[in-house]
């Protein structure tokens, strides 16, 4: 027996039950898969209103207090993750020291990266994807360092892999702490690949100067 006819997609109409603020403009949907697709548009819209002209500009130049604020809170994620390292010295050498500071700058740190990740990814998709991922893969890597001093090592190693992702060449670091957190969740044979690779990146940066 035959089977009917599929209906084309392009061809299809469906009414979906959708309303829009009178103040604040965003879309709404009582159908709860909606939800991310009507944020990112509500989203775009938004900044799309915060132009000059109300529509997409060139990609380049970027927004410099975007630019800055990432900066910024990079370098203080950076701070707090070198606090972290000299608690961990200073407890390692007094037994009763407290490592429970350590790890609260350790937790400062992922916060700190965490809202320059937002911020980074959530920049408006005509500015160059070069730049996300530049500063994506070198927050994420260090959010994995960060994951690291506190001891989360799933996170940590999702994060490293995540940077490695954004970047593949010239992110020798990400490599290396990819293989490191395989190992550190005793999975001995995984680090191999990622700690060659660490060696490779680290040896062409080499050979580029």
């Amino acid at each position: 027996m035959d089977q009917p006819p599929t209906a084309d997609p392009l061809e299809t109409f469906t009414l979906l039950p959708l309303s829009i603020s009178p103040t604040s403009k965003a879309l709404t949907s009582p159908l709860p898969h909606l939800s991310p697709a009507l944020t990112s548009l509500s989203a775009l819209q938004r900044t799309l209103l915060s132009t000059p002209s109300q529509t997409p500009p060139p990609p380049i130049p970027t927004n410099p207090k975007r630019s800055a604020q990432i900066q910024k809170m990079r370098e203080q994620g950076n701070a707090a993750l070198r606090k972290t390292s000299s608690s961990s010295s200073a407890s390692s050498n007094n037994k009763d020291g407290g490592s429970g500071n350590g790890n609260s700058t350790a937790q400062e740190a992922i916060t700190l990266y965490t809202y320059a990740l937002e911020m980074a990814l959530g920049r408006p998709g005509w500015e160059p994807s070069s730049l996300v991922r530049e500063e994506a893969s070198t927050l994420y890597a260090n959010r994995a360092q960060a994951y690291m001093a506190a001891g989360m090592w799933a996170e940590g190693a999702a994060d490293a892999g995540a940077s490695v992702e954004c970047k593949r060449v010239g992110n020798g670091k990400a490599w290396w702490r990819r293989g490191k957190f395989d190992n550190f969740l005793l999975r001995p044979v995984l680090p191999i690949p990622w700690l060659i690779q660490a060696m490779l990146a680290r040896q062409l940066a080499r050979w580029s100067y």
